[in-house]
């Protein structure tokens, strides 16, 4: 019996009370990466929402910039001005030089350009929509005209929203 109870005492292994001390540390350890994990995906996701924003109003801005400056004027009895949805007539020569007309317009939330009377363009991306677009004429002097653009942007992720706004002042070319 001597020689049964010094075998016994010579074994080597975990008693419960560890193996549950060591389960609870790793799954403190586990639910600490997990977490970790998830906020910096939920970080990567707003970062990327945050860039397909700003991508969509640099693509509309620019193009609206480059198209208002080559006007020679704002057809202001088609256009709708100082309120939301806005739309935006532009007076201008086509390639051959004839009088034409350029025209910025919501169509389900998103910016439409159509150019000389063709079917209309999207200038953002399918999965960002315009909350505001307004356009606002100034009028410097007798000859000199510019347009204000105000336009808000709404991209969500998930459960998350955000709203950009964006402005611009562009002068009429000709009119300076």
């Amino acid at each position: 019996m001597i020689a049964g109870k010094k075998d016994m005492k010579n074994t080597k292994g975990f008693t419960l009370m560890e193996i549950v001390v060591y389960t609870a540390i790793m799954s403190v350890v586990f639910g600490l990466l997990i977490g970790s994990f998830a906020a910096l995906m939920n970080s990567f996701a707003k970062a990327r929402l945050l860039g397909k924003i700003n991508s969509s109003a640099e693509t509309a801005m620019e193009r609206m910039t480059r198209e208002i400056k080559s006007a020679y004027d704002i057809d202001s009895s088609l256009s709708v001005l100082n309120s939301h949805p806005g739309s935006l007539m532009l007076n201008v020569f086509d390639d051959m030089d004839n009088a034409a007309v350029t025209e910025f317009y919501l169509e389900d939330g998103k910016i439409m350009i159509s150019k000389y009377g063709s079917i209309g363009v999207f200038l953002m991306s399918s999965d960002i929509s315009v909350n505001t677009l307004i356009f606002r004429p100034i009028y410097a002097s007798s000859t000199s005209k510019a347009v204000k653009i105000e336009l808000e942007i709404q991209g969500s992720a998930g459960n998350y929203q955000r709203n950009e706004k964006f402005y611009n002042t562009v002068i009429l070319r000709g009119t300076y």
